[in-house]
């Protein structure tokens, strides 16, 4: 894989016009910092209702002013207008691998560049939701108009969610296209929360996109905290603020494992052990 792929390009979303006249790129963080570290070159484009000041003198960025069509009244309107227009931009990048990441995202990994691969091989790849069903993100998640799955649901809710604070799209994929109309389709008739729209948008349109395993979100550890959940890590999504203080705890103890003294005791109390049981 080349290191300059100019065909990669990034997308993020701020819609703050209820609390911000303007923002800097500080703003932006620590998603900004770290995907740059990966992308030093690719285009980051931003799109905001606001002011964006390009305070890092970032030659490859640009900022796009748009309005969007949610109320400002409306108490979820950053959310809606971020979960809509992060997949409306896709329309107007051709040919393009286009990567999509939450501002509180923090890669941790050069290999975080595979994502390419998979967007290519597949059409689309997207992050896991620790939730895991559509039905328990319904039940559970903020934003959600209709906390029933819908009848013409055959799968009872009972598919994978996705986590749309991560994706990564081909643009010329026409299947991936196609299901990402839909969504928009969909998602302004009636706005609601971006993860049950892409689970349906998805359903409806037989599209499935590559879904990434928890590694490349790492997230909501005390609803999904498996054996090797921290082994090759990815992305951290800092909306839970306990999973960088669970990762250094897991550093730790692997630590601690690889002393020749502790591996020396563990052994013998192993030995002590069955001993006891013969």
């Amino acid at each position: 894989m080349s290191l300059f792929n100019r065909n990669v390009e990034i997308v993020f979303t701020f819609f703050g016009k209820n609390k911000f006249k303007f923002i800097n790129l500080d703003n932006c963080e620590p998603t900004y910092s770290s995907i740059r570290k990966i992308y030093p070159k690719n285009i980051i484009n931003i799109f905001s209702d606001i002011n964006i000041i390009n305070n890092k003198n970032d030659r490859n960025l640009k900022i796009y002013k748009i309005k969007s069509f949610v109320s400002t009244n409306n108490p979820r309107y950053g959310y809606r207008s971020s979960d809509y227009y992060r997949c409306e931009c896709l329309k107007y990048f051709k040919n393009k691998i286009i990567i999509y990441l939450d501002l509180d995202f923090e890669i941790l990994s050069k290999e975080f560049r595979l994502i390419e691969e998979f967007a290519k091989d597949y059409g689309m790849t997207i992050a896991s939701n620790p939730r895991l069903t559509d039905r328990v993100e319904r039940r559970i998640g903020s934003d959600v108009l209709n906390r029933k799955y819908k009848k013409t649901d055959t799968a009872k809710g009972l598919g994978f969610a996705f986590c749309c604070g991560l994706f990564a799209i081909d643009t010329s994929n026409k299947l991936a296209m196609d299901a990402i109309n839909y969504y928009l389709k969909q998602f302004k008739k009636k706005p609601e929360r971006g993860p049950t729209v892409f689970y349906n948008a998805f359903r409806l349109k037989k599209f499935n996109p590559y879904i990434l395993p928890p590694q490349w979100c790492l997230s909501g550890i005390d609803i999904l905290n498996g054996k090797h959940i921290f082994e090759d890590p990815i992305v951290f999504h800092l909306n839970n603020r306990n999973i960088k203080k669970a990762y250094k705890n897991y550093l730790l103890i692997k630590k601690i494992k690889n002393y020749k003294l502790v591996i020396l005791l563990f052994n013998i109390l192993k030995k002590i052990k069955r001993q006891l049981w013969n």
